[in-house]
C-alpha cells in the first residue's frame, strides 16, 4: 500500500533449475530471471552486480538509493522513505 516491493532477480542461466526452486520454495515475491534468452539487458551488468547476493534499494523512478541495505540498516532507511 506504500509502494513497496520485494523482488528476487536470478542470475541462473538454467531456466528448468530456476523454474523447480521457485517450484520448490515458493518465495513470497516475484523472481525474474536476469539470464533468460530473451532478456535485452541484464540487470547484473546494469548495477555492476558481480556477486550475489547483493540488495538494491531502488526508488519509483528506477535510481538506487542504498547498495547492501540490509537489517537495522534497511529498517532505517525504509522508514526514513516512508516516514515511520
Amino acid at each position: 500500500d506504500k509502494g513497496f516491493e520485494v523482488i528476487a532477480i536470478s542470475l541462473d542461466r538454467d531456466m528448468e533449475e530456476l523454474q523447480k526452486f521457485i517450484f520448490d520454495k515458493n518465495p513470497p515475491w516475484p523472481v525474474l530471471a536476469d539470464k533468460h534468452p530473451s532478456n535485452p539487458q541484464s540487470m547484473a551488468s546494469k548495477f555492476g552486480i558481480r556477486a550475489i547476493p547483493p540488495m538494491l534499494l531502488i526508488g519509483k523512478d528506477g535510481q538506487v538509493l542504498d547498495t547492501d541495505c540490509r537489517g537495522d540498516r534497511l529498517s532505517a532507511k525504509l522508514a526514513e522513505i516512508f516516514g515511520g
